[in-house]
């Protein structure tokens, strides 16, 4: 789905996004860098949470720094109560920088949302797996496109 059809109007009224909505639009987000967005849309109650928005906007860039996130699939939301969900997420990024062997990072992790503010926001990951492949071409590759 392109990002005009999905994620964009999320980032410009985050109120309107569901919480599976919410998970596509915090992806997208990292991908395109927009981290105001990410500090937006994160719980109070997460341990990443700083008052310092500055020095945690840093933060992220450096942790997300040379990597290209190139695919999001969500494989299950379910409502835990009526201010919480859990959404499902397997994603990947690979290297900006391209080497003889090609990597790519598969993650996976079930995101919890609560609102606050009205607003569907990121509390904790659950499950969350990484996995390198080597040599496994590129991420479009895997996903089949």
């Amino acid at each position: 789905m392109p990002y005009k059809d999905c994620c964009r109007k999320c980032h410009k009224d985050p109120t309107l996004a569901t919480s599976e909505q919410m998970a596509r639009a915090r992806f997208s987000a990292l991908a395109l860098k927009k981290y105001d967005f990410l500090l937006d849309t994160t719980h109070s109650t997460h341990a990443d949470f700083k008052v310092d928005r500055e020095a945690w906007k840093k933060q992220i860039s450096r942790n997300n720094k040379g990597f290209r996130y190139v695919g999001l699939n969500v494989t299950k939301a379910e409502e835990r109560d009526e201010e919480t969900y859990a959404v499902t997420i397997e994603a990947a990024a690979e290297p900006e920088k391209v080497s003889d062997v090609p990597k790519v990072l598969l993650m996976s992790e079930c995101s919890v949302y609560k609102k606050e503010d009205q607003i569907w926001k990121y509390v904790v990951a659950e499950d969350m797996k990484r996995e390198v492949v080597e040599g496994a071409g590129s991420a479009r590759q895997l996903a089949g496109h």
